[in-house]
């Protein structure tokens, strides 16, 4: 809070009211909600359930239906002309690549940590928070050695890291 009460600069609306994007984010969510539904009940219901069939088509019919109606909104949630810099395109699927590793690790090590190693909650806990914490710290770092080397050297660098420690992770017995 005191970094951005610091760093940012204060701005003014603009003179015109913003109405929100309802039926965007109504889509947005219909989506991912149905999408999120259908996966979790996969397991439990299997693949012929209405509960599984219904989320997935509503997936299906509301993520376009969200892409048609943020071309077309004043204000749109998400604007669509940014995906047209191919810079923010490689920016988002790197965040997303990352993400999805990320996401395998985070699942996984409490079950590896706990009933692999025999580590207490508390100390699983401890360990999966130094990521965080190693992120927290290592953000600015990044944003500093940008100055130095380009966006897309520290980018690779980053990834690169991330890509040994998962190999790294990948290796790790019981023992």
């Amino acid at each position: 809070a005191l970094m951005a009460w610091w760093v940012l600069r204060d701005t003014r609306m603009a003179t015109g009211r913003a109405r929100p994007d309802i039926v965007g984010a109504v889509a947005l969510f219909g989506s991912v909600g149905g999408f999120l539904l259908a996966v979790n009940q996969l397991g439990r219901v299997g693949f012929g359930s209405a509960v599984v069939w219904g989320g997935a088509a509503a997936a299906v019919v509301l993520i376009p239906t969200f892409v048609v109606l943020q071309r077309r909104a004043a204000h749109p949630l998400l604007d669509l002309k940014l995906f047209s810099f191919p810079r923010f395109r490689v920016a988002i699927l790197s965040l997303m690549g990352f993400f999805l590793a990320w996401a395998g690790i985070a699942y996984m090590a409490p079950f590896y940590l706990q009933q692999g190693l025999g580590f207490s909650t508390a100390k699983a806990g401890f360990l999966l928070a130094s990521f965080h914490v190693m992120r927290m710290v290592g953000s600015p770092i990044s944003g500093m050695l940008t100055m130095w080397l380009s966006a897309r050297t520290v980018t690779t660098l980053a990834l690169l890291l991330t890509a040994a420690g998962l190999l790294a992770f990948s290796r790790l017995g019981t023992s």
